[in-house]
């Protein structure tokens, strides 16, 4: 884990993914604003979930932004490290 003073950041572990899935991607307005690619629904626990577990990568780098103290999660990815 990297820690600030105030927040770390931790690799993405299995838990974050369904909390991801609920208040990111399926804010339809929030995630069309993020992403050029169509909304499509994709139920909770599918592969096809953005934030799904995958091998690691040269393009992207998954992690958690936690609250040091809290489990509070307040980002899962940086948009400058994801290539898509």
């Amino acid at each position: 884990m990297i820690r600030g003073s105030k927040i770390g950041l931790r690799a993405r572990h299995e838990a974050d993914i369904p909390v991801f899935h609920d208040l990111l991607y399926n804010d339809v307005a929030t995630r069309s604003r993020q992403d050029p690619r169509p909304w499509q629904p994709v139920p909770p626990g599918s592969a096809h979930s953005p934030f799904a577990a995958t091998e690691p990568s040269d393009t992207t780098a998954p992690f958690s932004v936690v609250e040091l103290g809290s489990q509070g999660w307040l980002e899962f990815r940086h948009p400058a490290i994801t290539h898509h």
